[in-house]
């Protein structure tokens, strides 16, 4: 596993880009995620985990062999991360091409642009047992 020590990195710069620019994500065919019980959860509904920023140091994840591992000191971590006061990691999946869901109760979100009420619908729609959320128009990038 490579310590990163430089704002310069590539793989810094890379997240930095990832968290804020949605062109980019497109692009990359990546997204970026924060936190160990994400982590585990991407891991087990078989996501494709490409890459994990630990701070300081790795922590035992089953199922994790295959994604690129990286550590950085506290500073340099808390500078990539989107979250603030993360506790970590910091990681990135590959974009799904694209799912065939039967779609029998969806939710149609418009021009709904703060991400916090996004989100909000998101989890009252899989709480609900809605099967897909559509986002149209000027919505914020989930």
């Amino acid at each position: 596993m490579e310590k990163l020590t430089s704002r310069k990195n590539e793989y810094i710069r890379a997240l930095r880009r990832l968290s804020a620019e949605a062109q980019f994500r497109a692009e990359r065919g990546e997204y970026i995620c924060d936190g160990i019980k994400t982590l585990n959860e991407a891991l087990a509904f078989g996501a494709d985990v490409t890459s994990v920023l630990w701070k300081e140091r790795a922590q035992p994840v089953p199922g994790l062999s295959c994604a690129v591992q990286y550590a950085a000191g506290e500073e340099l971590f808390d500078y990539a991360s989107p979250m603030k006061n993360s506790p970590g990691p910091v990681f990135t999946l590959a974009m799904p091409e694209g799912h065939n869901v039967e779609m029998r109760r969806a939710v149609l979100l418009e021009n709904v642009q703060d991400p916090g009420n996004v989100g909000t619908v998101i989890r009252t729609a899989a709480a609900l047992g809605f099967d897909s959320v559509i986002l149209c128009g000027a919505c914020a990038d989930v």
